[in-house]
């Protein structure tokens, strides 16, 4: 083959590869590379979508979680005093526990015990048997108002008072509670208040109820 029919297949050639290159090679290339591209962005997107959407159940879940801690704040420490819930509760517990008598007195004056936090000094007597008076504290930490009980004194019941009964495994005894309770009201002082059996604003000086009426 002579030389010059030799270049002419070469330049047909090169000129067929810088077709096939830049025509037809080179766009697939470049939409593989977008495509690919295009991809990688929606993994990457599908990610933070992913992690947006747990983070969104989680704060619908602590949402939940956060109103149900708020009813029990509520419940345990409401912001009225309701001295007279509080009271139907513990004469509602004594009557479940078996004690046969009891008195509440809220003191007259209250105390701040934290910022927004004011504690209601109340002192509960109550009268039955050993066991009954055991019920009574056990079921009083499981109530919902919150009681902190600081002092608890027990002294076997009067013979008047038992009706002459006596049965030494399980004695009757008289037990006198000083405790607390709390609200978010502001502290007040009623001194000189008339007794009354229920209050939002100052407590009563003197509560005494048989348990279960």
């Amino acid at each position: 083959m002579k030389r010059g029919g030799v270049l002419i297949i070469l330049a047909l050639t090169f000129v067929i590869g810088v077709v096939w290159y830049f025509g037809l090679f080179l766009p697939i290339d470049n939409a593989r590379a977008a495509a690919v591209q295009k991809n990688a962005s929606a993994r990457r997107e599908f990610q933070v979508l992913s992690a947006t959407l747990s983070r969104l159940e989680g704060l619908e879940s602590d949402r939940a979680n956060q109103e149900a801690l708020a009813r029990r704040l509520d419940a345990a420490v409401p912001k009225n005093p309701d001295l007279g819930v509080f009271i139907v509760e513990a004469n509602t517990i004594a009557g479940n526990a078996g004690i046969s008598w009891i008195s509440i007195t809220p003191a007259a004056t209250t105390t701040e015990v934290a910022p927004g936090f004011t504690a209601i000094p109340v002192q509960i007597k109550i009268e039955g048997g050993f066991f009954s008076v055991l019920d009574y504290l056990s079921r009083m930490e499981q109530a919902k108002r919150l009681v902190v009980v600081d002092s608890i004194t027990t002294a076997p019941l009067p013979p008047e008072r038992t009706g002459g009964k006596l049965d030494p495994l399980n004695p009757q005894l008289v037990a006198t509670m000083n405790a607390r309770i709390f609200t978010r009201a502001e502290a007040f002082s009623s001194t000189g208040a008339t007794p009354t059996t229920t209050t939002t604003v100052a407590p009563p000086t003197t509560t005494a109820k048989k348990a279960g009426i």
